[in-house]
């Protein structure tokens, strides 16, 4: 246990903010001699900041100088403070970085190039710092100096200039001088900034270093432990700070409470805590450690003699005190205003912004948050986190921001005096507290100060605690807050100019005008401005200026370059931005072209424009200066000719196209030349030739091994057509490429040799003269190939002439029977007819009746002035019932009529319907005799109404002779036009009447015709039957006007002569198609000719044929065929198997330069390729075995007995004779067989 004298030392340390006499920094004057620290001599002597976790560290410049015998180098030394560091990640100069997250090491030297270079020294690319090179040092106990400071030392960095326990930067900056007075150096000057990414010290780790041996041992302490990042952990690194004692406060262990530092570690891993900055040595110790603590929210107090560290966490009371357990006066203090706040800024590391200062604020929108609100005012305060570190999820400042935030609505406090033999309480204990004078009744308090007095009072303890709340660390309530976001990674690389242009203001004796552009440079900078003509080469320096527009004058009429660049406050420039080809216009400048356009849907591109030369100018018109126009061709946007014409048009063949590279897409820029050689301001059109459209009209079809590919000729159409590309694949939705090309071909049918088994897709597409590139092709079309059987086609059977006599004979007996119903059906329905005329007469009748009866009703009527509306709509409403009725039945008549007439066309037409058509007749007619019986009901029951109806008007009308009246005749008017209707009715029942009699008539005859027709029919079969046995037999019939005939001929014919002729003719006709059997013999020739358009042979009647031709096509089908002599154009086949192939033949693949050859006939080659004569292709085996070709590429093993390989010569016995050989130890060297040299072992 340590003393207590120390133990109070430790505790003014810690709270009283004591400050540090830094005697640990790398002067000179250090104790050890050899140091090392001689690094910082003509650097800064501030103390060395001390790195731990992951950070960003300010590199300290320690020394730097510049040879005296070389200035090409500034060497250049900084710290990164104590050492040993355990990585570096990245370097930041003005802060850009300078490897973009590269893997980095200690102890190696990084150069852009081997110049500066040492061994074992990297090359490596910065992207923004072409001069420069450097190295690092993690800062063992023992380090080595860079031999490229040594080098550029002048004596001052030395072999001892090792510094140790030091993390260093070395660094060379090269001085380069401008070229083309230009520069692209990033760093100009010594005054620089550099920082570096890096993690930092090792630290104790008591969980594993049981025995403390790292305190005394700095070797011991370490970085990582198994899972645990200990040089991260914020309870070991305040550790390892407070018992070293290079750089820290050197606290004996035995004054720390270990424990609670063990408790704090695992607490830290468990919350993700970290610990990632550096501590500047330049502030005292107590305000060190007041900000370490921040790192996992906690405090860090002396109690009982021991430093102990706690988080700030939620907790159970350990204790409930009362008014029993106090001793003298108890004091409760609300909250002072001066202390509240609404609204936080916690302060903290930010990652994703390369570890630069971030703050995170709370709430998030001050406008809407309810406390700001009813507080009615803002209030902020700052808390600082300067060794906390997050990324863009916040998810480290969120808990810590809400919690600070949140602890601002609990802030009263308590005073009293405790009696330590009732209650013990702990610093950061929360404690239940009840005392009924400030209404308190156990509300929650925490700890925060203990004051015990060392005097006869020793049992009692001042507390003093702060309000509690379990709310402030309940996480599912937190909020997130807003930061500053992230910046955009700064650079030093200029911008160059932007927005370049050139406008002339004049032209007098020389041209002047205002070279402008736009700074994009947002610091101190300078423009550059230099111009030539474009013809030449050397550029000319106009001058340097901070405006962003240049005067220029002396200008001649020619064109112009321009170029400007940004030259930095330090020295560095952007790149060059360069305006060409500026035409400056003279006194007498010509006016450009007009109506530039370009036509390029074919070979050729058609440009056409017009120019007026009759314009004047200030002296002359156009034409007394015009000389010709000039067009500049661009083919894809790069310059390719220019072309001189004296008209206002140019054709830009398809020649002139290729001589320079053929291009679809062109650019015209056209400008007019005056005689004195000044040019017009240019115009441009673009002209651009699109591939070929989608081909049209694609069938495929295969047949054994040949498939045919058809489309329409795009040829006829497009002028520019070059070829189509067919491709195929077993994939429907294959994509064309160079595996599924089968054939080019440029005619609109292409045949393709290829026994496809099973389905495949077709897709073609056409291209053009330009190329092949864009290619639009067709939409998949699928195919299979047909084999032999589904090409031969079945025999008839034996007897189907027969079977078609009979049917036709049962047809003819049914139409006999059709006949005989249909007159039995029209004889019905005339019938029912004149029944229904007989009931509309009936009807005609009745409605008349009504009529007398109701103009007896009007003269009966005096006054129906009440009820005369009333009575008139209901007698109209009758009355429209009865038309409406009467119109029905005149409809259904029109019907039934249209019905039959249909129906007497249909039986006309075909007399297989005739059946099914007289049973709609009778369902129509059955239809019209039930809508009449309906009529007559509805007519009865609707004038028995009336009857009632006209009663009680009669009851009930007095006075309304002149309205009856003109009642009256609106009712004999509307009866007229009813009688008109039932007339109407009658004279088209009479009608229809009519027309079903001149139908029976009509029916009855063609029946007659038809009978007549088959009674021949049947008397030119039997007389046909009778004439079988005669030399020239026929038969005939015809039905529905197609005709058809049988005809047999036989004759022998003796003539005079002595030749006998004869002749068998079968021949069958049948609507104008012949087909039949020709035989015929003389005695010498004897033939047989078939006449059809295809030809069968099968093994039975009703089976599939072996052997088929289609007259039409030519095309013959077998299966199988022996053939013993074959000629033939073209063989088409998926195989051909033989064993011989006449040795006076031969057998070509390909043709021209393209072609192979077996050739039987050639006197001399056997097999050739690359040409159609043997004696020119380049690849040739003679019939005595000898081959010639002019390359060959040979894989194993080549036996030669005799010969030459290049200049090496072959022995007869097969040994090289020529040349240097190497034979197992010996190198040889060999001129015809006879050794000249060799080395190694002679015997």
């Amino acid at each position: 246990m340590a003393s207590f004298s120390a133990v109070a030392a430790w505790a003014s340390v810690i709270s009283s903010v004591v400050s540090l006499a830094i005697s640990l920094t790398m002067d000179t004057k250090g104790k050890q001699k050899d140091s090392g620290n001689n690094i910082d001599r003509k650097g800064s002597d501030n103390p060395k900041i001390v790195p731990f976790g992951k950070c960003v560290v300010p590199a300290v410049r320690v020394w730097n100088n510049v040879n005296n015998n070389n200035s090409k180098y500034l060497a250049q030394s900084y710290s990164l403070g104590v050492g040993q560091l355990k990585d570096i990640k990245e370097v930041f100069i003005d802060g850009v970085p300078c490897f973009d997250g590269d893997h980095l090491g200690f102890d190696v030297w990084y150069t852009p190039n081997k110049e500066v270079g040492e061994e074992g020294s990297t090359s490596y690319h910065f992207k923004e710092f072409p001069n420069l090179a450097m190295g690092f040092r993690a800062g063992k106990n023992t380090e080595q100096p860079w031999k490229h400071l040594i080098e550029n030392g002048d004596g001052e960095y030395t072999d001892t200039s090792r510094g140790d326990r030091t993390g260093s930067i070395g660094m060379l900056i090269e001085r380069r001088l401008p070229e083309g007075k230009d520069n692209d150096v990033r760093i100009m000057s010594d005054n620089i900034r550099v920082e570096a990414l890096i993690e930092g010290n090792p630290v104790i780790d008591f969980r594993y270093d049981t025995t403390l041996e790292g305190i005394t041992d700095n070797t011991k302490r370490t970085w990582v432990n198994g899972n645990s990042a200990s040089f991260r952990n914020p309870s070991c690194v305040v550790f390892t700070y407070l018992v070293d004692g290079y750089y820290g406060v050197g606290i004996p262990v035995d004054a720390i409470d270990l424990d609670s530092f063990i408790e704090l570690a695992n607490y830290c891993e468990q919350s993700n805590l970290s610990f990632d900055g550096y501590v500047d040595q330049n502030q005292d110790f107590g305000q060190i450690l007041l900000d370490m603590v921040t790192s996992f929210d906690g405090v860090l107090f002396v109690e009982d003699g021991l430093i102990k560290v706690r988080p700030d966490r939620a907790s159970f009371p350990v204790c409930h005190i009362t008014e029993d357990d106090l001793v003298g006066s108890f004091k409760l203090s609300n909250a002072n205003d001066s202390n509240y706040y609404n609204v936080i800024n916690a302060e903290f590391v930010n990652i994703d912004s390369n570890y630069s200062g971030d703050k995170y604020v709370l709430p998030s929108n001050i406008y809407e948050d309810e406390q700001i609100k009813i507080d009615g005012f803002e209030k902020s305060k700052t808390f600082k986190y300067p060794y906390t570190c997050d990324d863009s999820n916040h998810t480290i400042i969120k808990i810590l921001a809400n919690k600070a935030l949140k602890q601002a609505r609990f802030q009263k406090t308590i005073e009293f005096d405790l009696d330590n033999s009732k209650q013990e309480v702990q610093i950061n204990d929360v404690i239940e507290v009840s005392n009924d004078a400030y209404k308190l009744d156990r509300i929650k308090f925490r700890v925060n100060k203990i004051a015990t007095t060392l005097d006869d009072k020793t049992m009692v303890s001042k507390i003093t605690a702060t309000e509690y709340s379990d709310t402030v660390y309940d996480e599912t309530s937190y909020e997130d807050g807003i930061t500053s976001g992230k910046p955009s990674t700064p650079s030093v690389i200029v911008p160059t100019p932007a927005n370049l242009t050139f406008e002339q203001q004049g032209f007098g004796k020389t041209g002047k005008g205002v070279l402008s552009w736009t700074t994009r440079y947002n610091r101190e900078c300078r423009t550059i401005v230099e111009c030539k003509l474009s013809s030449a080469s050397a550029w000319k320096r106009l001058g340097e200026v901070k405006a962003d527009s240049y005067d220029l004058d002396g200008l001649r009429s020619d064109a112009y370059d321009f170029r400007v660049l940004t030259v930095s406050y330090l020295g560095s420039t952007s790149e060059w931005v360069v305006l060409s080809n500026v035409q400056v216009v003279g006194a007498n400048a010509l006016p450009p072209v007009n109506n530039l356009t370009a036509s390029f849907t074919g070979r050729d591109c058609l440009v056409n424009w017009s120019y007026d030369k009759s314009l004047e100018l200030e002296v002359d018109t156009v034409g007394d200066l015009f000389s010709h126009y000039e067009v500049a061709v661009y083919k894809g946007g790069v310059y390719s000719e220019t072309v001189a014409t004296s008209n206002p048009s140019l054709n830009y063949t398809f020649e002139d196209n290729i001589k320079t590279g053929v291009n679809r897409n062109l650019r015209f820029d056209v400008k007019v030349v005056s005689i004195h050689n000044l040019g017009s301001s240019v115009v441009s059109v673009i002209a651009t030739n699109s591939q070929i459209t989608q081909p049209s009209g694609v069938v495929v079809s295969g047949k054994l091994v040949q498939l045919t590919v058809k489309w329409d000729d795009p040829a006829e159409s497009v002028s520019d057509y070059s070829g189509t590309e067919i491709h195929i694949s077993s994939n429907g939705n294959f994509t064309p490429n160079s595996n599924t090309l089968i054939a080019i071909s440029k005619s609109p049918v292409v045949q393709i040799t290829e026994d496809y088994k099973t389905t495949h897709y077709v897709r073609v597409g056409h291209y053009d003269l330009f190329g092949r590139d864009g290619i639009s092709y067709s939409s998949p079309v699928a195919f299979d190939t047909l084999d032999i059987d589904d090409l031969l086609t079945d025999s008839p059977a034996w007897g189907s002439v027969n079977v078609n006599l009979e049917q036709l004979d049962k047809v003819v007996a049914q139409l006999d029977r059709d006949v005989i119903q249909i007159d039995k059906d029209i004889d019905k329905a005339e019938a029912d007819i004149r029944t229904n005329a007989t009931k509309i007469n009936q009807l005609n009748t009745t409605v008349g009746s009504q009529g007398a009866l109701i103009s007896s009703n009007a003269e009966a009527i005096e006054s129906t002035n009440g009820n005369l509306a009333t009575y008139k709509t209901q007698v109209a409403s009758e009355f429209q019932g009865v038309k409406t009725n009467i119109s029905t039945n005149t409809s259904a008549i029109s019907t039934t009529d249209k019905a039959l007439t249909a129906y007497k066309t249909e039986v006309t037409g075909k007399f297989a319907d005739s059946e099914s058509k007289i049973t709609t007749a009778q369902n129509t007619a059955n239809t019209a005799n039930s809508a009449l019986a309906s009529y007559k009901t509805e007519v009865a029951n609707s004038f028995k109404d009336s009857n009632s109806k006209i009663t009680t008007a009669q009851n009930t009308a007095n006075t309304a002779n002149q309205a009856v009246a003109a009642l009256d005749s609106k009712l004999t008017a509307e009866l007229n036009t009813a009688k008109a209707g039932i007339s109407s009715n009658q004279t088209a029942i009479a009608n229809t009447n009519s027309a079903l009699a001149s139908y029976k008539t009509e029916v009855a005859s063609a029946f007659k015709d038809a009978n007549s027709k088959i009674t021949t029919a049947q008397n030119t079969a039997n007389t046909a039957t009778s004439s079988i046995a005669s030399l020239d037999t026929r038969l005939s019939a015809e039905i529905g006007g197609v005709k058809g005939s049988i005809s047999s001929t036989n004759s022998v014919v003796a003539g005079v002569d002595g030749k006998v002729n004869a002749l068998n003719q079968t021949m069958i006709e049948v609507n104008g198609k012949t087909s039949g059997l020709i035989m015929g013999n003389n005695g010498v020739t004897s033939t047989t000719d078939v006449i059809a358009d295809r030809f069968r042979v099968s093994s039975a009647a009703g089976s599939q044929a072996v052997f088929e031709v289609n007259s039409a096509s030519g095309e013959v089908l077998m299966k199988n065929a022996l053939i013993k002599n074959l000629t033939a154009t073209n063989i088409s086949a998926g195989a051909i198997t033989g064993s011989h192939i006449a040795s006076n033949t031969k057998v070509i693949a390909g043709s021209g330069t393209k072609s192979a050859t077996l050739d039987g006939a050639d006197p001399t080659w056997g097999l050739y390729a690359g040409h159609s004569d043997g004696n020119h292709a380049p690849f040739r085996v003679s019939k005595s075995g000898q081959a010639f070709m002019t390359n060959a590429e040979i894989s194993g093993k080549i036996t030669a007995s005799s010969g030459s390989i290049g200049s090496v010569q072959i022995g007869s016995s097969g040994s090289l004779q020529t040349g240097v050989f190497i034979e197992g130890d010996t190198i040889i060297v060999k001129e015809n067989g006879a050794i000249r040299v060799k080395i190694g072992r002679l015997h």
